[in-house]
């Protein structure tokens, strides 16, 4: 599957966020994965993916504060909890509109090569509270 994937960006571990992301575009979306310490994506969650594998309100039925209790019962163990979350988004975030319609998946709309752009793209998302915890 990976192999089949077609990534548009993947940012290294930050030590100052405590995650890794990657984007994949699908179709006319992208999905952004983000990897890291379990309280700060539990943080940035308003969703997660029930043992039924329904997408669930994670404020609902206690379950942040139920969540939180198993992530800080593993830290009191010394254990790292490591989880990860995903959010889907437009796919023309990362490339800009054709003028004559459509997205020009052919470049991006931010650098690659300069870190400055990706790091302000990565933090734009890890600023924003709508993810889901899977």
């Amino acid at each position: 599957e990976r192999e089949k994937a077609d990534i548009v960006h993947s940012y290294p571990f930050s030590p100052l966020h405590k995650t890794m992301t990657t984007i994949e575009k699908r179709g006319d979306n992208a999905y952004i994965f983000v990897k890291g310490a379990a309280e700060i994506l539990l943080d940035k969650c308003k969703y997660y993916i029930d043992k039924t594998g329904h997408v669930s309100d994670i404020g609902k039925d206690d379950m942040n504060d139920s969540l939180s209790g198993v992530v800080n019962s593993f830290a009191k163990e010394s254990l790292r909890c490591i989880s990860i979350a995903y959010k889907k988004v437009p796919i023309s975030k990362f490339y800009p509109q054709k003028p004559s319609g459509g997205t020009d998946t052919k470049r991006p709309n931010f650098d690659r090569s300069k870190s400055s752009d990706c790091q302000n793209l990565n933090a734009e998302f890890l600023d924003q509270e709508d993810f889901c915890l899977s």
